[in-house]
């Protein structure tokens, strides 16, 4: 909650600023804030906060924005590489009781976890 707190009062103070960059964008506290908006309320719109985790396999700028999202949403975040062998990442969704899963590269990988 700390982070969304500062992250929303940097956005409110400073809109036009580069919030983060990597080697090809610079994206403005504004944009990311429409940006995780957007995400959040997809993210609100799947599934009761208290029935979902989110799990998502994202780098760079797209890990902050699934970070930022999922906070926005409510919903608990853990990354999950994509390396982990099937069996493990099933584990780990049925341990902390996920339904969720976003998955970005890979869809033989996605498959694989249904």
């Amino acid at each position: 909650k700390e982070y969304l707190d500062r992250f929303e009062w940097q956005t409110q103070t400073n809109p036009a600023h580069p919030a983060i960059k990597d080697d090809s964008q610079i994206v403005s506290y504004s944009a990311l804030a429409a940006w995780t908006d957007a995400n959040a309320t997809q993210l609100s719109a799947q599934r009761p906060i208290d029935k979902t985790n989110s799990f998502f396999e994202f780098q760079g700028i797209n890990l902050i924005v699934a970070f930022l999202a999922s906070q926005k949403a409510g919903y608990p975040f853990l990354p999950i590489n994509r390396i982990l062998p099937p069996k493990l990442v099933g584990k780990l969704l049925t341990i902390n009781n996920s339904s969720l899963c976003v998955l970005t590269k890979k869809k033989a990988f996605k498959k694989r976890l249904r």
